[in-house]
């Protein structure tokens, strides 16, 4: 038998038990609490609910009725949002792509700052923080997170360009020649180089 609710017509449950004379449990059939049991007494079964002739609502039926009343398309309702929209390209600034290629590049492969002390010691005159400066008293060797930079004069340049390595103008007047190191092959031409250039 179901029951409707005289305080909310829309609510509807059925007697599922009944454990003693005084008392039954009812099932929600309907409404917020579709679902759910509660106890209650047979007074307040009387005084608040009224039997109905409508039959237990199916998942089906339930699922037809709010479609109709809805004149919702329950096909067009579950089938799944994809947006008709063409995705924008946005292309990369060139510094973006220079900041991320600088990011994959390889570790270097040169000595840390101690080394680099303890190599050039014999023809140094000033050790800085980073840098070393040479007996000629304008090259300084530096050690950066990209490699050994060395900013150099125009006699050591030809003997370090002489000796096969790549060098880069430098913005500094006095060192108007600079050198980028990566690997240890370079590291070693560059220390053999100027050590025998400042010792001779």
């Amino acid at each position: 038998m179901i029951y409707q609710s005289k305080k909310n017509p829309d609510v509807t449950a059925k007697i599922v038990k009944k454990p003693n004379e005084m008392t039954v449990i009812l099932e929600y059939l309907t409404g917020d609490e579709t679902g759910k049991n509660v106890t209650i007494t047979t007074s307040t079964l009387q005084r608040y609910w009224r039997k109905t002739d409508a039959e237990e609502p199916t998942e089906e039926s339930t699922e037809k009725s709010a479609a109709e009343i809805l004149n919702v398309d329950m096909d067009e309702v579950n089938k799944p949002y994809a947006p008709e929209v063409t995705p924008h390209y946005i292309p990369k600034p060139e510094s973006v792509k220079e900041y991320e290629a600088k990011k994959k590049r390889k570790q270097v492969d040169v000595p840390d700052f101690d080394t680099i002390v303890d190599d050039f010691g014999s023809v140094s005159v000033k050790v800085n923080t980073g840098y070393v400066k040479l007996k000629d008293k304008f090259t300084t060797v530096w050690r950066k997170p990209g490699g050994v930079f060395v900013y150099t004069v125009e006699e050591l340049w030809k003997a370090l360009t002489g000796a096969g390595l790549t060098s880069k103008p430098n913005k500094d007047k006095q060192r108007p020649y600079g050198f980028e190191i990566t690997n240890m092959d370079d590291y070693n031409t560059l220390k053999d180089v100027i050590i025998k250039s400042m010792e001779g």
